[in-house]
């Protein structure tokens, strides 16, 4: 079959291969410019219908009818069967990143390099914390974060609060992230500055505080971490190794995420093959080998975030936040007795455990007892959440005030004195 053009037979076979090959041209354009990420769910299905076209081209030149035919039937339908997996994989999603349910698009774990150390927002710039389920506007302030913009009342006690997307407040209003509350919670006499970025981790609260925080001077730094952080944020990023002198660098990922990233079949052979995005890609021996490697570089951050508290004259709250199924089950995923014993050598920390308070004092023991503060698909907070973590927070700074004064520079909060605004 040939396409008349100004008196010129085109074959379609050539006018097909050119429109494949612009369309190529197009993903690797835009490879180049955000690496995996430019995988999107059309970029899926390409790769089945080019392979059906050169196969059945090749078979186009076989001289034995019966045979081309035969080859061809069988070749289609194989090609058909595979396209119809991935396409029940597709609308399922059950093999898709909690990126690619939230947004969209592959994000890969490796491979990056950044010129921010920072880990925050474009200043000054509106953006959405969006998934299928909520749709929330934010507003940057002058250095990226999810707040009004930063000063200093030196009349007040400055609490800032460092952590993920728990402190930035995914799943909620901007007035109702746990910050914004335990803002309310606390009275005027305080100011509570948010540091809380969606991703972040404790690698990042150490250039955040060091690049920004400490120009404020702040009483006290709340910071918030999870075991999330350390078996899926360490385990892919690293520890301090990781920030170079203009940015940071994501490690090397394995060669063959390019095949994971476009396909959801082979994806289920992997995780069939127990390798999975959310441990990294390593199986479960590398990665519990990986975890006592890193254990030494995630006391590390720590014992640096101590060293930068006591130079600034700053008390540190570190807050241990669970997961929603850590909250149902009673038990974290992980054993973290490496990091107690850490922070108990290290008395400029207090040190608070929220899985007691989640299941006593909210009362969360079963599934259907933490519907009505996460949400169901997402997992995230939603505000009557926040409100919990919130309290939670304002709880513990409550007791960390009875057990030591803490001096703004002007006065003093007696021992067993509560903040105003106490509920």
């Amino acid at each position: 079959m040939k396409f008349l053009y100004r008196n010129i037979a085109v074959p379609v076979w050539v006018l097909i291969m050119l429109a494949f090959l612009a369309y190529l041209a197009w993903e690797y354009y835009w490879y180049q410019k955000v690496g995996l990420s430019f995988v999107k769910w059309h970029t899926h299905f390409v790769p089945y219908l080019f392979v059906w076209f050169i196969g059945n081209l090749i078979l186009s030149r076989f001289k034995a009818e019966l045979l081309r035919r035969n080859i061809s039937l069988a070749f289609s339908s194989l090609i058909g069967t595979l396209g119809m997996i991935e396409l029940i994989l597709t609308i399922t999603g059950s093999t898709k990143t909690y990126i690619e349910k939230r947004s969209g698009f592959y994000k890969s774990l490796y491979n990056h390099q950044y010129y921010d150390s920072i880990q925050a927002y474009t200043p000054d710039k509106p953006y959405y914390l969006s998934t299928p389920e909520y749709n929330f506007p934010r507003f940057s302030n002058q250095w990226g974060f999810s707040d009004h913009d930063f000063y200093r009342d030196t009349t007040k006690i400055l609490i800032q609060t460092y952590g993920d997307s728990y402190t930035e407040g995914d799943g909620a209003p901007f007035d109702s992230s746990y910050p914004a509350i335990l803002r309310s919670l606390l009275g005027n006499d305080y100011q509570v500055q948010n540091y809380g970025i969606c991703g972040n981790d404790p690698g990042f609260y150490v250039t955040q505080f060091r690049k920004i925080g400490t120009r404020y001077k702040p009483n006290v730094i709340v910071l918030s971490y999870s075991i999330f952080d350390f078996v899926h944020d360490l385990l892919t990023r690293g520890g301090l190794e990781r920030f170079t002198s203009n940015g940071w660098k994501e490690p090397k990922g394995p060669w063959w995420e390019f095949l994971y990233a476009i396909n959801y079949t082979v994806r289920y052979a992997f995780h069939a093959a127990g390798i999975t995005y959310w441990n990294g890609f390593y199986t479960e021996k590398e990665k519990e080998r990986r975890l006592e490697e890193l254990k030494p570089k995630w006391n590390e951050i720590f014992a640096e975030l101590d060293r930068l508290a006591q130079a600034n004259g700053c008390r540190v709250l570190l807050v241990k936040r669970p997961e929603q199924n850590e909250i149902v089950d009673n038990r974290y995923a992980y054993n973290m007795v490496f990091f107690d014993t850490f922070v108990a050598k290290h008395t400029q920390f207090y040190h608070v455990d929220l899985l007691p308070f989640y299941r006593d004092s909210a009362g969360i023991k079963t599934p259907q007892d933490a519907k009505p503060y996460f949400w169901q698909k997402d997992g995230h907070h939603n505000a009557n959440g926040y409100f919990l973590l919130a309290r939670a927070v304002y709880a513990a700074i409550l007791k960390m005030y009875e057990q030591e004064n803490i001096d703004n520079g002007q006065r003093q909060v007696s021992a067993g004195q509560s903040p105003s605004g106490s509920p």
